[in-house]
């Protein structure tokens, strides 16, 4: 029994931090959304992790991620969102997807631990319930090599959604969706148009 409720603990146990790989800097340095897919065992599609620089500091960049009500309007296709309860640093959101065409909604609550900097600020979140199998993820929000006006996003997600989608369009979508995003952040942040 133990080690069923362990495993299924792990389940939508946020992703470690991992920083950028040293060939990176170069495309974050022209612009460019880094992303990659990393394989997460039993599950039908993998995390996607992605990196991305902004003309901003990290703290207003943090206030972005820190206000659940404001997801509707800094992540695509997000129709609803709502701060359910914040105890300190614990912040439980509630959000919904809407899905293209006749694929429907999905719903999810989601429990934050939200780290104020400095050095780094950021939310690590996982499942409370939904319309998911999984979903856990974290933002990671720095000062790039010490630029206290240049900042450094780190997002990683690991969301199966509890639908009958085919595993290749929900690859396909996290793949276009991710750069998507934190460009949005960009532009929002800076007005500046991005790849």
């Amino acid at each position: 029994m133990f080690i069923v409720v362990s495993l299924l603990a792990g389940i939508n146990t946020p992703p470690a931090s991992v920083p950028p790989k040293a060939s990176d800097h170069q495309a974050l340095m022209r612009g460019d959304v880094v992303k990659r897919m990393e394989p997460v065992a039993g599950a039908p599609v993998p995390r996607m992790r992605a990196y991305a620089l902004i003309d901003a500091p990290p703290a207003k960049v943090f206030a972005l991620i820190d206000d659940c009500d404001n997801y509707r309007h800094i992540m695509p296709r997000t129709s609803y969102s709502k701060e359910l309860s914040r105890k300190g640093s614990t912040v439980v959101c509630q959000i919904k997807i809407k899905l293209p065409m006749f694929m429907g909604t999905l719903v999810s609550v989601t429990r934050g631990h939200h780290t104020v900097g400095p050095p780094k600020w950021g939310r690590a979140w996982s499942l409370v319930s939904g319309t998911f199998k999984r979903n856990a993820g974290r933002w990671v929000i720095s000062a790039y090599k010490g630029n206290p006006n240049l900042t450094l996003i780190e997002y990683c997600i690991h969301a199966v959604p509890d639908l009958a989608l085919p595993d290749m369009l929900l690859r396909k979508a996290n793949g276009r969706g991710i750069p998507g995003l934190l460009r949005g952040l960009r532009k929002r942040l800076t007005g500046k148009e991005t790849r």
